[in-house]
């Protein structure tokens, strides 16, 4: 772990590409007859060797592999990816450490039944069987897989002969010379049991299996929270009468510590279990009645329920009081409390806002219509299901007054055309319905019930406490979800609001409470607000996801080539959209890399000032876009820490640049390109620690040269990144790395199947019991719940979109009528699930030519993207040099570096991070976005 700290890998990517290298070398091993032996035991056994390694990573064909192969496998161990196996020696007294890995996505020999339900011999015995359920009952496979390389470091392997007893979905461990874990994985389960060979239990039998237990509870977690996935496990003890190889007749072990005895109601007549035998050395360290976790655990389940979590950026029930208004009267007289106050109302909102810790979220613009602008903002702030447009709620809350002139409410019935005076009720609808119509407090109480969901409004009252300057208009009676949070400035403005810290990035707020105080100091130095789009396209395979991918980013297709992806192939800034139009615009040369020079000239020509930028960032690696805020603009922000945007005429045009330095200011005249200029070689991909390269002067080089182009306005735009996933199985074990809620899915599915055709692939699903055949519905699914797996908390979306493809080979008179019918078979499968709430739209695409629904397509990905949590969170700007730098490097080909240059390049530059500790949090951050590894 020490040699892993002292370096960091730029290009995630770049071990995926390593992974992908070992799984996908079968030609080139039939050019090497004398390692084909090695190969077959690598692609049946998972048993990887020096010797294979070697051949496949050599000089001339995989130099970056073959220079930082240490680093690489260290990785890949870290990660779980292959392990060493350890075994006992031959007279049974020591165990050692074999000179191979074993990669458990390898893995395709069946468990044999003998090995999950083997009955003890006579003079053996077994434990219960210890099951870890996966509450949504689905379990990645790649789950089990890593949960297996952890066992590996820790227990040696069991053997038959000179056999590794490791298959498919199940492995067998030694815990000491004597008794044996057989640990095996079935549908949303993984087993354990614990086998003593010829001798009765003892205390040290009970202190093998509470250690295993934990072990294994405690890897599930931290494996599931390292690949960012929001699964949940509890503990159940499997009925004795049921064979291990089934997954019925288990038996919750939180209700087992409460009760004597348990009932099994899996059989066709029902019996009793004592609840103390079945529970025996499993859980003998435990006399409370609550189950391990609940307490203990950090992780996702570390609270029975949601509300127990409490976090910085979440509202706080205790703030959330004020006055409940039944009718537009009250809600009318409660605001007027602000007409007093009229000249100072702005101010005064905006501390009413802070005393019940809230913010400003989104600018309403002040034309008549700021009313129906906040709300369509809080529905994309609360990642609605349901999404519409400031035009669209007009025009709907005007109809449903129409219809719905008669309100019951908890207080009784409410005749909305009591409240309207000096018109008909109906003139009254239509005048609500007219573009600039200022919203009053009748509008507003048909909108909470319109929409079902309560509008808690902060008003601008010079009155103190939550009574005074709260008023909460009812969509529903006993509404659970987050309430819609509007701020009210009497007779002049409504705006939308949200909990301080909403905006930080969901990565921070997991972290400890030091992190999130740490990123806001580096916040209130400068700050940028940070947009992208990252769309990852997933699915079986062969559907034409590549193909749909060139379609999108407008490149050539040969419809006739057959060539699969092979891992992950990311396609990096290889688009713009313009945030204004929607517009994909094919990124130019150099674009990129001048829009980021842009961001460092802004943050650098003003030393003196917090700058407020504007960053887009895609995928792996950070893009940025400048929006500038007018001085009105930025004086009716709330609660935001002040920034400074530096007006792009005020920017140096000459080559001259002033680079601040301490207390002083210095202006750079000249670079030396000797000194500045880095040659790195495309095939050097590790640099020595002792090695000069100043980087960040060479930014500063680029700077100048660049100044008269920097000066103008840039086009405020998105940079979009395109993610294409392998469909073929041994890749999945590297997916779950990268399936993230920052993301918009396509979930491509080809239309002439059936959905309840076989997968051609049949080595997709696999499990204890091997190859496991599943049909085109099954892979839906799996996906969607993947996808879900990936959400922070259970009320988060995270956008999908099925696309379905070969329309072309469809009937022509019958295809609409064939498309809807098939999706919504898909959809409906999907009823009363969780997942469900994830798929957004669905989209029918011929590959084979230019469709025109290619465009519908991206104006969804983009309609989407805007309506993400993470769109506009909040960045320090001084880490903006920091970032470049690591950009410049990964440009250059270099891979690897070690962390004595980071810390070099970025005390060398005129903005640096001068926190230790904020360094760490940097490089922590981007590690959990995806953009480098490093562990710490």
């Amino acid at each position: 772990t020490v040699g892993l700290r002292e370096k960091i890998i730029l290009d995630p990517q770049w071990m995926i590409d390593a992974l992908s290298s070992l799984i996908t070398a079968e030609m080139f091993i039939y050019q090497n007859p004398a390692i084909i032996k090695v190969w077959y035991a690598f692609k049946e056994k998972g048993k990887l060797t020096h010797e294979l390694i070697d051949a496949i990573w050599n000089k001339n064909e995989k130099p970056d592999f073959h220079d930082n192969k240490e680093h690489i496998l260290l990785v890949m161990e870290k990660l779980n990816i292959i392990a060493r196996p350890m075994s006992y020696t031959e007279d049974g007294k020591s165990v050692k450490v074999e000179d191979y890995y074993l990669a458990p996505c390898m893995l395709r020999e069946a468990t044999p039944k003998r090995v999950i339900c083997q009955q003890p011999d006579p003079k053996d015995q077994s434990t219960s069987v210890l099951c870890f359920v996966c509450k949504g009952k689905f379990l990645p496979t790649p789950i089990f897989h890593r949960l297996v390389g952890a066992c590996l470091t820790l227990w040696p392997i069991a053997k038959i002969g000179s056999e590794n007893q490791i298959y498919c979905g199940c492995c067998v461990f030694h815990l000491d010379q004597h008794h044996r874990l057989i640990l095996h994985f079935l549908g949303h389960v993984i087993f354990a049991r614990v086998i003593g060979r010829g001798v009765r239990y003892t205390s040290q039998s009970s202190k093998l299996c509470i250690e295993a237990r934990k072990f294994i509870f405690e890897n599930l977690q931290n494996i599931t929270r390292n690949l960012g996935q929001s699964l949940e496990f509890e503990m159940h003890i499997q009925c004795p009468n049921y064979d291990a190889d089934s997954t019925e007749g288990l038996l919750a072990v939180s209700l087992l510590q409460k009760h004597e005895k348990a009932v099994c109601h899996s059989h066709d007549e029902r019996h009793i279990h004592v609840s103390q035998k079945l529970l025996r050395l499993w859980f003998e360290d435990e006399e409370q009645t609550v189950m391990e976790g609940v307490e203990e655990g950090k992780g996702f389940d570390a609270y029975e329920n949601e509300e127990d979590a409490s976090m910085d950026g979440v509202l706080s029930t205790s703030i959330m009081k004020g006055v409940t208004c039944p009718d537009p009267k009250l809600l009318c007289q409660i605001l007027q409390k602000s007409q007093q106050a009229v000249f100072s109302s702005q101010s005064t909102l905006e501390a009413n806002c802070l005393s019940v810790e809230l913010e400003l979220h989104d600018e309403t613009p002040a034309d008549g219509n700021c009313f129906f602008e906040a709300v369509s903002s809080q529905l994309r702030r609360l990642n609605c299901i349901v999404q519409k447009s400031p035009q669209e709620l007009r025009q709907e809350v005007a109809a449903f007054m129409r219809t719905n002139k008669v309100l019951q409410t908890s207080e009784g019935t409410l005749h909305l055309e009591s409240f309207i005076y000096n018109e008909s009720f109906d003139d009254y609808c239509s005048r609500m319905a007219r573009d600039g119509e200022w919203a009053d407090h009748v509008v507003v109480v048909a909108m909470a019930r319109m929409l079902q969901m309560d509008i808690m409004i902060v008003t601008s009252s010079p009155s103190s406490g939550p009574e005074n300057i709260i008023a909460w208009v009812v969509g529903q009676t006993a509404f659970q979800g987050d309430p819609i949070l509007l701020g009210h400035v009497w007779e002049s403005h409504y705006m939308s609001l949200q909990p301080i810290g909403s905006l930080l990035p969901e990565e921070i707020l997991s972290m400890d409470n030091y992190s999130i105080q740490l990123y806001k100091k580096a916040l209130d130095a400068g700050m940028e607000k940070v947009y992208n789009i990252r769309v990852m396209v997933v699915g079986q395979f062969g559907v034409g996801k590549t193909t749909l991918i060139k379609r999108i980013l407008d490149q050539p297709v040969h419809i006739n080539e057959k060539k699969s992806t092979e891992g992950i192939d990311v396609h990096k800034h290889c688009c713009k959209l313009s945030l204004d139009t929607g517009e994909w615009i094919q990124q130019v040369e150099d674009s990129y890399q001048l829009y980021t020079l842009h961001r460092l000239h802004k943050l650098l020509s003003a030393p003196d000032q917090k700058p407020d930028i504007t960053q887009e960032q895609g995928n792996i690696t950070e893009v940025s876009s400048q929006t500038e805020k007018t001085p009105e603009l930025d004086a009716t922000k709330s609660n935001v820490p002040s920034t400074t945007s530096v007006p792009d005429q005020e920017v140096q045009s000459s080559t001259q640049l002033s680079i601040a330095r301490g207390d002083e200011i210095h202006h750079v005249d000249h670079v030396d390109k000797e000194t500045a200029i880095v040659d790195v070689p495309q095939n050097d991909t590790s640099i020595e620690s002792e090695k000069k390269i100043d980087t960040m002067m060479e930014i500063i080089r680029l700077v100048n040269e660049n100044a008269d182009k920097l000066v103008k306005n840039i086009e405020n735009y998105a940079a979009v990144s395109v993610w294409d996933f392998a469909g073929q199985y041994p890749f999945y074990s590297t997916h779950q790395m990268f399936l993230t809620s920052r993301a918009i899915y396509l979930l491509v599915i080809d239309l002439s199947q059936q959905i309840t055709d076989l997968i051609k692939d049949d080595k997709c699903f696999l499990d204890a019991k091997g190859i496991n055949p599943r049909q085109v519905l099954d892979l839906f699914q799996i996906w969607m719940n993947s996808i879900h797996s990936s959400v922070k908390s259970p009320k988060d979306i995270v956008p999908v979109i099925l696309v379905g493809t070969h329309v072309d080979k469809l009937l022509e008179g019958s295809r609409k009528e064939v498309i809807d019918m098939y999706f919504e078979k898909l959809r409906n499968t999907l009823r009363e699930k969780p997942t469900i709430r994830h798929l957004m739209d669905t989209i029918a695409i011929d590959n084979t030519q230019p469709d025109p629904m290619l465009e519908e397509l991206k104006k969804r990905i983009f309609e989407l993207s805007k309506q993400q949590s993470h769109w506009g969170e909040e960045r320090p700007a001084r880490w903006i040099p920091l970032e470049q730098a690591i950009m410049t490097l990964k440009a250059s080909g270099t891979k690897i570096v070690p962390l004595s240059l980071i810390e070099e390049i970025n005390m060398s530059g005129s903005v640096k991070i001068e926190d230790r500790d904020e360094l760490e949090l940097f490089l922590k951050f981007q590690h959990e976005l995806g953009t480098i590894i490093y562990f710490r």
